[in-house]
């Protein structure tokens, strides 16, 4: 005989039965009855520690009233007294700071600065140069200071005065410009910023004494001294320019940024010097 097991249902071990949940009004009442229980108990543990005042006394009511009837009198007695003292007056106030503030002053020249970045024009032995200073200043003197910012580079006082002029961009502003007193490069980059300035004094003490020194080297008092001199050699170099001359005059400074240095023969003419400086020790 045989029999197909997949085909027989077991029988289940425990029987399912839905389980009904308690009425709300039941947990309501409980919740009521358990509240009431914890708040007996803690009003009873807070009587049993002591912490609860003691019941008024008719002895106590009447000595509060007296207490605060006294503090009444004794605020009322200090204020009949604050009424009778004098009021002080209160110090005015004086003008004197604003009065004596001319004395604490200090007065520095008036400084304009008239231009900046314009264009120039300087006309020369039938030439004429397109300039722009960077910045002029006006002095309440009515002399000009000319300012040329740099970045970079390396520059001397002494390139100003000595023939024939090394740096020749200066200069030319004084001579577009009148009453021209002080001219001066600005260094605004590197660890060496101030000024290399050459004419009257600025304010800048070191600046001034390195100035003071490189024209009494050049045998000159001011600039506008200088500034004769300036204006010969410069009139020589524009002569020789519009002349077609082109005469190399090399230098350390001059050749440093030449494109022409691979074709150049300076370097000849250098060593033949120091050859012929040589023979003659």
């Amino acid at each position: 005989m045989t029999q197909d097991f997949a085909k027989i249902r077991p029988e289940p071990l425990l029987e399912r039965k839905a389980v009904q949940a308690p009425p709300s009004w039941s947990l309501l009442v409980s919740g009521v009855a358990i509240g009431i229980v914890v708040g007996i108990l803690g009003c009873v543990l807070f009587y049993l520690s002591g912490a609860v005042p003691p019941m008024p006394t008719a002895n106590s009511l009447a000595a509060t009233s007296a207490a605060q009837a006294e503090q009444s009198a004794a605020i009322g007695r200090a204020a009949i007294a604050a009424e009778a003292e004098p009021v002080e007056t209160k110090p005015e106030l004086t003008m004197d700071f604003y009065t004596a503030l001319p004395d604490y002053q200090v007065i520095v020249p008036d400084t304009q600065v008239e231009l900046t970045e314009q264009p120039l024009d300087w006309h020369c032995e039938d030439l004429t140069l397109s300039l722009k200073a960077d910045r002029v200043d006006r002095l309440a003197s009515g002399h000009r200071v000319v300012i040329d910012y740099k970045s970079g580079g390396s520059s001397r006082v002494s390139d100003w005065s000595e023939i024939p002029l090394k740096a020749p961009q200066l200069p030319c502003y004084s001579q577009a410009l009148s009453d021209v007193v002080t001219i001066a490069i600005a260094k605004v980059g590197g660890e060496d910023a101030g000024f290399n300035a050459l004419g009257d004094n600025i304010g800048v003490l070191v600046t001034d004494r390195k100035s003071q020194k490189v024209l009494m080297s050049a045998d000159v008092s001011s600039l506008s001294e200088l500034n004769n001199q300036w204006a010969e050699a410069l009139t020589s170099l524009v002569q020789s320019f519009v002349a077609g001359e082109a005469v190399p005059t090399p230098s350390a400074s001059a050749c440093r940024y030449c494109d022409y240095a691979p074709v150049c023969r300076a370097h000849l003419l250098e060593s033949v010097a120091q050859t012929g400086s040589a023979s003659d020790e």
